[in-house]
C-alpha cells in the first residue's frame, strides 16, 4: 500500500472507533446496534412490514446472542418496536419507529459536531459523512480489515498504530506517540507493548534521554 492509502485506511479506522465511543457515552449505542437499525429500516422500506426477528439474525453477521441483546437495548431506548404475527403469535415483527428519520437525523448530527470538534480535527483532508448507509459499510469493510489482521495475530489498533509508524518514521519517543491517541480513543502504552511482545516493534532508550 502506498502513503495515501495507508493513512485512508487509518482515518477509517479512527472515524469508526470515535463513532462507536460517541454513541457510548452519548447514547448507551455502539456500531452493532446500528448495523441491526440499519437492515431494520431497509427491510421496512423495501416490504413495508416488520422483519422477523430470525430472518435479521440471518441478516446481520453477529451472534444470535448478541441481535437479541442488541434488540432490547434499541427497543428500551425507544428506536424500534416489537409486534406479534396476527398468524402465528410466536413470531415477533421487528420495525423502526414512525419518527426515526427524525431521531436518527438528531443523532448523527450531534455526533457529526462531536467527531469534528473532538476526535477528528486533524483529518481536514476526509470528508466526513455521518450517514446510517455509509457506516454501515466501513463497518462491514473494517470487518473484513480485522479478518486480515487476524491472520497476523494483530488487532485493529495494532494495525493502526503501525500504519502511523509507518507514515510518520520520524516519531520515535513514547511521548510522540501518544499524539496518536486522539484523546485517549486507543491506549498507547499497551498496543506498544503488545506489538513489542509479537516482534513486530524495538524498543530502546535514548543515550541522551534514558525516559524516552
Amino acid at each position: 500500500m502506498n502513503k495515501k492509502n495507508i493513512e485512508t485506511l487509518l482515518f477509517y479506522l479512527m472515524f469508526t472507533k470515535a463513532i462507536n465511543a460517541i454513541l457510548k457515552y452519548t447514547h448507551n449505542l455502539n456500531l452493532e446496534h446500528l448495523i441491526i437499525l440499519n437492515e431494520i429500516i431497509n427491510y421496512h422500506q423495501v416490504q413495508h412490514q416488520g422483519i422477523y426477528m430470525e430472518d435479521l439474525i440471518k441478516k446481520v453477521d453477529l451472534s444470535k446472542r448478541n441481535v437479541r441483546y442488541h434488540l432490547e437495548q434499541l427497543y428500551h431506548l425507544k428506536w424500534i418496536i416489537k409486534l406479534r404475527d396476527e398468524v402465528d403469535q410466536r413470531r415477533i415483527l421487528i420495525l423502526p419507529i414512525t419518527r426515526y428519520q427524525e431521531k436518527l437525523h438528531m443523532l448523527f448530527c450531534e455526533v457529526e459536531e462531536l467527531l469534528k470538534v473532538r476526535y477528528l480535527n486533524k483529518y481536514e483532508e476526509f470528508n466526513i459523512l455521518v450517514e446510517l448507509p455509509y457506516i454501515t459499510i466501513l463497518y462491514q469493510a473494517l470487518n473484513q480489515v480485522k479478518l486480515v489482521g487476524d491472520r497476523f495475530d494483530l488487532t485493529l489498533d495494532e494495525i493502526f498504530l503501525l500504519g502511523k509508524l509507518t507514515t510518520h518514521q520520524e516519531v520515535s519517543s513514547l511521548k510522540a506517540f501518544h499524539s496518536f491517541s486522539h484523546h485517549d480513543l486507543i491506549c498507547i502504552n499497551s498496543i506498544i507493548n503488545g506489538l513489542y511482545q509479537k516482534g513486530y516493534i524495538i524498543k530502546y532508550r535514548k543515550p541522551e534521554d534514558e525516559r524516552m
